[in-house]
């Protein structure tokens, strides 16, 4: 797998979890949302890639992925964000081997609760 390609993997389980759009109307979006978008939503975004090499070859890629829940409400904002981390850690889906939650942050910002959480995706070339 390209992993520059793997945000169409992470909306596709996303936006297959029912639970999920249920409370968020299937408003998942990559890298930024549209305007006039109410809450809740999900945006999604690659923040890095790091090859791993050896000394023949490029074996595989660590992919950091953010998703950012935001929600009007700090309650609805945890909801939404346990629902994506039981959707994405631990899964193994064709080329990637591992789906890890690396770090969780929580912040208020323009009147919204923003809960983000950083995977860490071991993807095989």
């Amino acid at each position: 797998m390209d992993s520059l390609k793997v945000g169409k993997v992470i909306f596709s389980l996303l936006n297959g979890n029912s639970d999920l759009t249920a409370l968020v109307d299937n408003k998942i979006y990559p890298i930024i949302v549209e305007n006039g978008t109410t809450y809740p939503y999900i945006i999604y975004k690659r923040s890095n890639i790091i090859p791993d090499y050896t000394k023949d070859f490029h074996f595989k890629d660590n992919v950091i992925i953010d998703i950012i829940c935001v929600s009007d409400d700090y309650s609805g904002s945890i909801d939404i964000a346990s629902i994506v981390r039981n959707t994405l850690e631990d899964k193994r889906i064709g080329d990637i081997q591992s789906i890890k939650l690396e770090s969780a942050d929580e912040d208020f910002i323009d009147n919204a609760y923003v809960q983000t959480l950083s995977f860490n995706l071991t993807i095989n070339k």
